[in-house]
């Protein structure tokens, strides 16, 4: 007979197999349980680390606003506080020379206004690459008539080229060419190009000439400023564009200047979409060409206007007799020295009143209409200029006074500021005595 296992043994042995099941089973739960806090382990982690390096993010991020606020505020008051005594510095130098009989005298004051605007050019070249690199220096393109802009910037360096006998000439194909620019920054670039034809020529002279031509089948025009001076040998040609680079360096350098002018140049031309090319021998010149997209042809009424404005402005600066009757206005200025040259300066057109503070300028305005108020912002302890605008606009009759800000605020966006804060007139430190009588007159006389 066979010998089967009993009913017991099957038991047994099936108890014991779902045993070592369960036991299996348990195990790999446990292997699971301890995958799932090994996974809860690190995702925990990875969370922690992901909110460290987002809280790292932060505080970078937080420490470099404040690190450009912080420079924004340097270069603010860096600006404030080199023009305020410049304007004082330069002002009295320009009535000292106008006043002055004794020609040994004249040419020191003729000194000091040179010195003071070689600092005061160093000062703006220095807040405009700034600016650049910061990407800060507005840019508002419009239609400029080109050879009336190349004109209307003339005057200061014919000036400076007749001082070392060279000259300037104006060569213009024609009378149409219109740029889109902003007026502005094509000044800054115009003035530097200039500045370093008329720096580095000693014999003969500079060209400007302006035109219009083609490039890669897009309507261009330019400006082509040439000189007959020492020239710049290949392989400098790139290196002139490179800040604070100068082609005689150190103690034994040649020339004045910080080397940024063709630097401030280049970034200028390319934020105006354009290009500037350089070509140029060794000892015999230069010729640096503008080259900018070209605006559409409208009427010539701008450019008659703008004649027209030239034409009244050498007829008010010829006519500088005082006048029978003169309007009252108020200077708002604490630093006594930039208020005695204003006074001095507007003694012809108007009488003049003055408050040093914010506060004394406000109860003056309430005893007395004035016909414009120039306001200086910075005033010390007490509210501001823009706070004593504000104040003043709310005394009936001077909604519509003009307020012209008169500071030594002048990075980008500081005269929007001053307009939108309610005064009506914009006029950076240092200004010279034809900018600020213009200026007024236009205020004071010329009808709306």
């Amino acid at each position: 007979m066979a010998n089967y296992p009993s009913p017991l043994d099957q038991l047994s042995e099936k108890i014991l197999q779902l045993t070592a099941e369960n036991l299996s089973l348990k195990q790999r739960l446990a292997t699971m349980e301890a995958d799932v806090d090994k996974l809860f382990i690190d995702h925990q982690n990875m969370i922690m680390e992901n909110y460290r390096i987002h809280e790292e993010l932060l505080e970078e991020k937080e420490k470099a606003e404040e690190s450009n606020t912080m420079k924004t505020n340097l270069l603010s008051n860096l600006s404030h506080e080199f023009r305020t005594p410049m304007n004082g510095i330069l002002g009295f130098a320009e009535i000292l020379k106008e006043n002055l009989n004794d020609k040994n005298q004249v040419v020191m004051a003729n000194n000091i206004l040179l010195s003071g605007n070689r600092l005061l050019q160093t000062l703006n070249s220095m807040l405009y690459l700034s600016e650049l690199e910061a990407g800060t220096l507005p840019c508002q393109l419009q239609k400029i008539h080109l050879n009336t802009f190349v004109l209307s910037n003339l005057g200061e360096f014919e000036c400076r080229a007749a001082e070392k006998n060279i000259f300037i000439k104006t060569q213009f194909q024609d009378w149409k060419q219109n740029a889109l620019a902003d007026n502005k920054l094509l000044r800054i670039a115009l003035t530097h190009l200039m500045d370093n034809a008329i720096k580095f020529t000693d014999k003969g002279g500079v060209i400007i000439e302006t035109g219009s031509t083609i490039v890669q089948g897009e309507n261009m025009v330019f400006i082509r400023i040439s000189d007959t001076g020492i020239g710049i040998d290949l392989p400098n040609q790139e290196k002139v564009f490179e800040p604070y680079r100068q082609l005689s360096e150190g103690w034994g350098r040649g020339y004045e200047g910080t080397g940024l002018g063709l630097p401030i140049c280049r970034k200028v031309i390319d934020k105006l979409n354009g290009k500037l090319l350089v070509e140029s021998k060794y000892r015999e010149g230069s010729s640096f060409t503008v080259l900018l997209p070209s605006a559409p042809e409208t009427a010539e009424t701008a450019t008659n206007g703008h004649w027209t404005s030239i034409h009244q402005t050498m007829e008010r600066s010829e006519n500088t007799s005082p006048r029978e009757t003169m309007p009252e206005v108020l200077i708002v200025e604490d630093n006594n020295v930039n208020k005695e040259l204003m006074v001095v300066f507007l003694t012809r057109i108007c009488r003049t009143d003055y408050a040093l503070d914010g506060e004394s300028a406000v109860k003056m305005a309430r005893k007395k209409k004035y016909a414009a108020i120039l306001m200086d912002i910075n005033l010390g302890p007490g509210i501001d200029g823009l706070e004593a605008t504000r104040q003043i606009r709310k005394i009936p009759g001077y909604e519509q006074v003009p307020v012209i800000a008169v500071t030594g605020y002048t990075l980008s966006g500081d005269k929007e500021r001053l307009i939108d804060g309610g005064c009506s007139h914009y006029l950076a430190k240092p200004f010279d005595k034809k900018t600020i009588v213009h200026l007024v007159e236009d205020i004071l006389f010329e009808p709306n």
